[in-house]
């Protein structure tokens, strides 16, 4: 039987922020601080409405969910997703450091 190795989350993460900062940079000549995002928190905000069961996010997450688990979502934008995971789970924690977006 082969053993995966560990995966190490905090990596993994900050590689996804890395290559979407490098995308932005490279698509928009701007880097993705929080004045990019701040700009974008009302269209996001329209945009990311509700989130269909079928979403491939909630279909990857679906077997975690259940009343006793707890969703940490980061760079949790307008709230698409923690609002969509509150209803089935114990609790949410929602990280995001642009300010437009929280509110």
């Amino acid at each position: 039987m082969i053993v995966p190795e560990p995966i190490d989350w905090a990596q993994r993460w900050l590689g996804m922020v890395e290559a979407r900062a490098e995308q932005v940079m490279r698509l928009r000549g701007e880097r993705a601080g929080e004045a990019y995002w701040d700009r974008r928190a009302a269209t996001m905000r329209r945009l990311h409405g509700v989130v269909p069961p079928d979403n491939p996010v909630m279909r990857v997450m679906e077997p975690w969910l259940n009343e006793n688990a707890t969703v940490l979502d980061v760079g949790a934008g307008a709230g698409r997703f923690a609002i969509a995971f509150a209803p089935l789970v114990k609790g949410v924690s929602a990280i995001e450091p642009s300010s437009a977006m929280v509110d």
